[in-house]
């Protein structure tokens, strides 16, 4: 199930332009020229037994994108509440994290009832842990907080999370988060997002790290745990009613300096 705002610009003449002057062709990249891209041949057709050279002016990797980090060990990954395959999960230490989130599943039901019922919807079985970390960027397990994971969710518009995410990040480098939980109230928090993410996003919430429609309410929850205002409307009904622009994140760098005075 998408769940979500993911789509085509759906314009009029979109399937017939695409029908009409995108062709595909499935094979493995051999090798890259100047001017053009050979790809390889296969032995799984007759039409394919030999390489196709293709003039090509531009090339866009769309290559995707994995959960999973291949510069920790799985062990160390898993530890950073970082995915990795639920078959490689320290059995003991995974069991710690889905008794959390089976006591966490009752606070976000008990706290939003018509997420108990949601839609008909095809469940896939996740393979991979998800994302455990506080605030989505602090592994829970780092006692020195020196060292965080921006980017590692998934948004409709990053403009305003990677703001709030950035200035987040610098203060809970430099120690300058006086509010900062232990670690056990950290495990609570980042389990009852996990088991939110997966209540309200259903196949895609096991990533533990799927906020699609909760971008305004996530950046300002990091800004206000850093006690800066600057980015909300003035007044109540502004705050509340108007549309969220880039422009409203424009002092909230000069605010943070002016408040350590840097």
């Amino acid at each position: 199930s998408m769940n979500d705002s993911s789509g085509v610009c759906n314009h009029p003449d979109f399937l017939s332009e695409i029908a009409k002057n995108v062709h595909i062709h499935r094979r493995n990249i051999s090798h890259l020229s100047e001017h053009s891209i050979t790809l390889e041949a296969s032995s799984n057709s007759p039409e394919k037994s030999k390489p196709l050279t293709l003039p090509v002016d531009a090339l866009v990797y769309c290559t995707g994108w994995s959960a999973r980090s291949n510069i920790f060990p799985t062990h160390k990954a898993f530890d950073l509440g970082l995915p990795v395959p639920l078959r490689d999960a320290d059995p003991q230490k995974q069991t710690h994290w889905e008794d959390l989130e089976k006591a966490a599943d009752a606070v976000v039901l008990s706290q939003f009832p018509n997420l108990k019922n949601p839609p008909a919807y095809r469940k896939i079985e996740p393979v991979d842990t998800p994302f455990r970390l506080y605030k989505a960027m602090a592994p829970a397990s780092d006692p020195t907080h020196s060292i965080v994971f921006p980017g590692k969710m998934v948004v409709g518009n990053n403009f305003r999370v990677a703001e709030a995410q950035a200035i987040w990040s610098v203060a809970y480098l430099d120690g300058k988060i006086s509010n900062i939980p232990s670690r056990s109230q950290m495990e609570r928090e980042i389990a009852e997002t996990v088991a939110w993410d997966r209540r309200r996003y259903l196949n895609k919430g096991e990533l533990g790290s799927w906020f699609y429609y909760d971008v305004v309410d996530y950046a300002d929850a990091l800004l206000e745990q850093l006690g800066l205002l600057s980015h909300r409307k003035k007044g109540w009904k502004r705050d509340l009613l108007e549309p969220c622009f880039a422009d409203d994140m424009k002092d909230v760098v000069g605010e943070y300096k002016r408040k350590h005075e840097l």
